[in-house]
């Protein structure tokens, strides 16, 4: 994915603990109900991380949710009361 891990180094010094761990990898196991939200700001959990997944899960026609926060880092800080009522909701409704 690109982003350091303390537990992983690098990607460009641990390439296959990195391919190892990657979501996208795993797109395919996916059963049942998926909902993906994250800040687009987020230096945590790359956007790019996100989209990479986003990507993998419409590559192998699974269905899921996604949502993201424009300018909002891994807190989710400003709209932290819409995020868990989405959240509430998504669960309420699909588990």
């Amino acid at each position: 994915m690109g982003i350091s891990s303390p537990e992983y180094g690098e990607p460009i010094t641990n390439p296959e603990g990195y391919a190892n761990t990657a979501t996208p990898a795993y797109a395919a196991r996916l059963k049942g109900n998926f909902l993906l939200m994250y800040g687009l700001a987020d230096d945590n959990v790359h956007p790019q991380n996100g989209i990479a997944l986003a990507t993998a899960l419409l590559e192998q026609d699974k269905q899921f949710d996604m949502f993201t926060y424009p300018n909002q880092n891994h807190s989710i800080g400003r709209y932290r009361k819409q995020l868990f009522e989405k959240l509430t909701r998504w669960i309420e409704n699909n588990l």
